[in-house]
């Protein structure tokens, strides 16, 4: 009876041993599709969204280097401050813009774009005041090739006046609906873009000339 028996240690380390075995990589990939697909999904947003960031710091790097053009010598010395004692891009390119337009003594436009206003200003005097829709931050264009467009920041100049638009360089446009003062309809606003009421866009038009100076901030 002793010899027939089976010794009960090697059954359960026979036992432990199946349950040991490790499932391979292609048992895996179908035992959890799902998973998978999930994973390569996650990493394609990632590597996008890594190499949009490359891209937008590349992109406020020229503005920031556009601006110190068109600086003095004091004004570089205090951007320079600003830009050591400010690790965010962003707000130092809109800080350095504000500032820009404050002292700008010819004639301009200024658009605050979180609060949604505009100006006409000369050597800091605000001449007109003027509520403003700025089109939100999203994709243009198909799924294959597709450009994220957000709202302007720093200074632009203007490329060209029509009867109900001004197109900036870079293709930002500050544009009015013919004879509507109304902003919130439910007409989306082009995304990048800035749309006026009808009323100040005419009034302030005559004043608008190629070259002149557009700060967002």
């Amino acid at each position: 009876m002793q010899g027939g028996r089976r010794p009960s240690g090697a059954g359960r380390g026979a036992a432990a041993g199946v349950e040991r075995r490790r499932p391979g990589w292609r048992e895996f990939r179908t035992a959890y599709p799902g998973l998978i697909t999930g994973f390569w999904l996650a990493l394609t947003a990632l590597a996008a969204a890594d190499g949009w960031l490359g891209y937008k710091r590349m992109e406020y790097a020229d503005e920031a280097a556009r601006l110190r053009d068109a600086m003095t010598g004091v004004e570089r010395q205090r951007a320079d401050v600003v830009f050591a004692a400010n690790k965010d891009k962003v707000r130092v390119i809109v800080e350095l813009a504000r500032r820009q337009a404050e002292g700008d003594r010819d004639l301009h436009l200024s658009v605050a774009v979180d609060s949604g206003e505009m100006f006409l200003e000369r050597e800091g005097a605000q001449l007109r005041e003027m509520p403003v829709r700025v089109g939100p931050e999203q994709l243009v264009g198909t799924r294959s090739d597709t450009v994220r467009v957000a709202a302007p920041r720093g200074m632009r100049t203007v490329a060209s006046v029509d009867g109900w638009s001004v197109t900036l360089d870079g293709g930002t446009t500050i544009y009015a609906k013919p004879g509507s003062d109304a902003l919130d309809d439910e007409t989306p606003v082009t995304a990048g873009d800035v749309r006026a009421r009808a009323t100040d866009l005419q009034a302030i038009l005559p004043n608008l000339k190629p070259g002149m100076s557009v700060y967002f901030y």
